[in-house]
């Protein structure tokens, strides 16, 4: 056998699992499965989400995903303790430290916690809707 015999079945050795590979990958999601579609919360929760007792703690939850995305809008504190303007990181870390205190204060139940879950699931337009 010859060298360029010997290269031309390596070739097709490596061509093989290359064509079967790309032929897997065709269509728009590149060959993996689909997204799943949006989660939709049971209405019981939604009503239950809705309470007074949630208020704060989603507008807390939204000013938290807003400085994670750079957005401090929602911040109370724009400032860290030496009067310099908070960065990104700072920022989003003061917004989650402020969720975790009103979820502390707020002293959920068991039943409460399972709709926290529910409300957490949302996107921020669910959250914008609940939010009175």
């Amino acid at each position: 056998m010859t060298s360029r015999t010997r290269a031309v079945r390596s070739f097709q050795l490596l061509a093989l699992p290359a064509a079967a590979f790309l032929a897997a990958c065709d269509g728009t999601t590149g060959g993996y499965p689909p997204a799943p579609p949006a989660y939709v919360p049971p209405a019981e929760e939604m009503t239950k989400a809705a309470a007074p007792k949630f208020q704060p703690l989603i507008k807390a939850l939204l000013a938290q995903r807003r400085a994670a995305k750079g957005d401090f809008s929602g911040l109370a504190k724009k400032t860290d303790d030496a009067g310099k303007p908070l960065t990104p990181f700072a920022a989003s870390r003061a917004a989650s430290d402020a969720l975790s205190a009103a979820l502390q204060q707020a002293g959920l139940s068991d039943e409460e916690r399972r709709t926290w879950e529910v409300i957490t699931s949302l996107d921020d337009a669910g959250l914008e809707k609940l939010v009175k």
